[in-house]
């Protein structure tokens, strides 16, 4: 399970890079730091938020409240957790990222993942 609370749990002076890494150390992710693997998950979930950062070494305290925003959903979505709650995750940020299309494609593999053999999106 993962939060996503109104108030960011960001660690603004590190970069976005490491504050995303911060949520997969959150999942007991392996502890030894790869730089290349860091900023390839990082850029990765940039591209998926659509956050505008000049690169994956930007700050997080130099980027926009909506930016921020769209860092800490990340953060909380790199975990792969089974169930995410929401806490006002929308405040900030732009309307683009929370069109229907875009929130289902996002959150796709969470929602409908398996589990023991049933599609959570299906009827029992």
């Amino acid at each position: 399970m993962a939060m996503v609370f109104q108030e960011t749990s960001l660690v603004p002076p590190m970069t976005v890079a490491q504050n995303l890494y911060l949520g997969r150390l959150a999942a007991a992710a392996p502890p030894i730091v790869s730089y290349a693997a860091m900023a390839q998950l990082a850029e990765t979930w940039r591209a998926k938020m659509n956050i505008k950062s000049i690169n994956v070494d930007a700050r997080v305290i130099e980027m926009s409240g909506g930016n921020q925003r769209k860092v800490a959903i990340a953060k909380s979505l790199v975990q792969s957790p089974r169930m995410v709650i929401f806490d006002e995750p929308t405040r900030g940020v732009g309307r683009e990222l929370f069109t229907f299309w875009s929130f289902r494609h996002l959150f796709h593999p969470i929602l409908f993942q398996s589990v023991g053999g049933r599609n959570l999106h299906k009827a029992p």
